[in-house]
């Protein structure tokens, strides 16, 4: 009778270390994964955030070629170098209330100390 108990234990162990070897062989390889999508949504934000930069970089240089060119330009001849520029277009988070214009004379020269 002890024989036989051993004989059915022996199977009944190895099965066990095998579920769990490989329990431990699949919670592995989808953590791998989850980190490479995590590592890969990582690359492509930053990604994106890059060009964002450069295109506000491009913006900013853009407006300030403007101001430079023409230090007495009024607003409506910045409103005009706005639309031929298509600025609207090429940058669509400039339309609404967030119209670019230029700054007075005397906030500019505060904030340029």
């Amino acid at each position: 009778m002890r024989s036989r108990r051993a004989f059915w234990m022996v199977p009944a162990v190895l099965t066990a270390l095998l579920g769990s070897g490989l329990a431990v062989f699949g919670a592995q390889t989808l953590a791998r994964a989850g980190d490479q999508r995590s590592h890969q949504a990582f690359v492509t934000s930053a990604g994106e955030i890059a060009v964002t930069l450069e295109r506000e970089q491009d913006l900013g240089v853009n407006a300030g070629s403007f101001v430079l060119d023409n230090p007495s330009a009024t607003e409506t001849a910045f409103q005009q170098w706005m639309a031929s520029s298509r600025l609207f277009e090429r940058y669509p988070g400039l339309s609404g209330d967030r119209r670019g214009r230029p700054s007075p004379p005397a906030m500019a020269d505060a904030t340029s100390r």
